[in-house]
């Protein structure tokens, strides 16, 4: 369950947390202002910290730091996954993404959809590409979990953050159900 918040989190100019994470089937790392989720990714073999942090601090216009509580949004993100608990996110994007990616949330654990149905939920039905692409670029994995949308022939398709990541989150999400 996630609840979506505003520019008005950023009010007070604090700086944004940096942490890791140990997520299933995988280390993450992501990015966390005033308990609210920013962004939450694997880590793959291109990853580079110090890019991350600094496309990060272009995009929000906040400095980055490592965080002090990660022990603490661990918990938080990992318990809002496995047992459907509330979190706070901010998302950054159009208005297009947004609408794509709160959709995205609504997709339930053990459930897959095709790119074409889940483009007429977004009530863009002629726009599948458009859709696909936003799915893409989401930056919160797991909670915004566009690993559940599939081609419409019932093959997985591709994931950001590695083809055989996404084919053993479904299993593990669809046995688990």
């Amino acid at each position: 369950m996630v609840k979506f918040l505003d520019e008005e989190i950023f009010l007070e100019k604090e700086p944004i947390s940096y942490f890791t994470i140990d997520l299933p089937f995988g280390a993450g790392r992501g990015l966390y202002y005033k308990n609210t989720l920013l962004s939450l990714e694997y880590l793959t073999t291109s990853t580079n910290k110090d890019l991350y942090i600094k496309e990060n601090e272009n995009l929000f216009d906040l400095p980055v730091i490592d965080s002090k509580n990660q022990k603490y949004i661990r918990n938080e993100l990992l318990s809002a996954y496995y047992n459907d608990q509330p979190v706070n996110l901010y998302l950054k994007g159009t208005p297009f993404q947004i609408n794509v990616w709160k959709h995205l949330a609504q997709i339930k654990k053990g459930s897959l959809i095709s790119y074409e149905k889940f483009a007429e939920i977004c009530a863009t039905r002629n726009s599948v590409r458009a859709v696909a692409s936003a799915v893409a670029k989401n930056r919160i994995t797991l909670l915004l979990p566009c690993h559940r949308v599939i081609y419409k022939n019932g093959k997985y398709g591709r994931y950001g953050w590695g083809d055989k990541l996404k084919v053993q989150l479904i299993k593990s999400e669809t046995e688990s159900e």
